[in-house]
Formats: structure tokens, C-alpha cells, sequence
């Protein structure tokens, strides 16, 4: 599969996705990123391995920021997006298959069915602040998020190359 130039696969959880394959920029991430890293991207493909996660995949749903810590805090950046950014939807699901979805907490929250990922939940709220299209997945099997990715990777791929055609014709 050739390199997707404006996606961006981040993994939360210092696994290493498509060690073998150049499908898109890859990085791994541990605390909130510096927002420019986000700008050159039209969608941000956030992942995090979770052992006792109740499926193989799922992916995210929403979040709770119950941390303290928001990486908006301070003087707004007006080139990257508004003071204050709508965050009601901040999660797009997949395309490709359904799945079942979760929530992502950044902070404790004792609750059923919520997992615990602070630096997925930042870095979504950096994303959501310049308007990114966001994909959250948890996994526990990397294989399998592999191949969603690139199930997901196709489909866009292919929605690009017919509003080309279109827009050519």
C-alpha cells in the first residue's frame, strides 16, 4: 500500500503499528503532542494496545477529561482553531466494519465499560481544536488494528480518487 501523505497514525502505548509497511506517517506518543505536529493532517488515527479490553477492537466512541488538565489551558493559538472548540463530536467510527465502542477517560472514573488512555484523550482534544477528522481504536490484538486501519486506509483512498473524477469531469 503506497503512503497516505496527510494521515497520521499515532499509537498511545509505545507499540510499534506497521513496523514492516510505510502506510502513512507512524509515531508513538506518551503525553499530549505539541499542536503543530497535528497541522500538515486530515485525519489522525489514534490507537493504544489495552490488555483487558472486553473485544479484540473497538473503537472510541467518546471521552471524559476527568485528569485536571486541559492542553487548550492557556493563550489560544487562533492559527490552529477557536478559543473554545466544539468537542461534541470528536471520535468519527469506522468506515469499513462496525465495531463495538467505548469511552476513553483521561483520570480516574470507576464506571463499567471505560478505559483509562490520558494521552488518547489530549491529544483528541488538540486534534478536535483544529477540526482533524479523529479515529480512536483500542486493540489487543495488533494484527488486528493493522488491518482495519488499512481496510479503513482503502476505503478513503478510493472516496479521494472519486471526487477527483468527479471534480475532473
Amino acid at each position: 500500500m503506497t503512503q497516505n501523505k496527510k494521515i497520521l497514525i499515532v499509537d498511545m502505548t509505545r507499540q510499534t503499528l506497521f513496523p514492516n509497511e510505510k502506510v502513512a506517517d507512524v509515531m508513538t506518543l506518551s503525553r499530549d503532542a505539541n499542536p503543530d505536529l497535528f497541522r500538515p493532517y486530515e485525519l489522525l488515527i489514534f490507537t493504544a494496545f489495552v490488555r483487558d479490553l472486553p473485544e479484540e477492537l473497538v473503537y472510541v466512541k467518546d471521552y471524559i477529561n476527568a485528569s485536571g488538565y486541559n492542553p487548550l489551558v492557556g493563550k489560544n493559538r487562533d492559527d490552529l482553531g477557536p478559543r473554545f472548540p466544539d468537542m461534541s463530536f470528536v471520535f468519527n467510527s469506522p468506515v469499513s466494519q462496525k465495531l463495538p465502542s467505548m469511552i476513553v477517560t483521561a483520570g480516574d472514573i470507576d464506571k463499567p465499560n471505560i478505559v483509562r488512555c490520558d494521552p488518547l484523550v489530549w491529544n483528541a482534544i488538540l486534534g478536535s481544536h483544529q477540526k482533524k477528522k479523529i479515529l480512536g481504536l483500542l486493540y489487543r490484538d495488533r494484527d488486528q488494528v493493522e488491518a482495519l486501519i488499512v481496510q479503513e486506509l482503502r476505503i478513503l483512498n478510493k472516496e479521494r480518487q472519486k471526487k477527483r473524477e468527479e471534480t475532473d469531469a
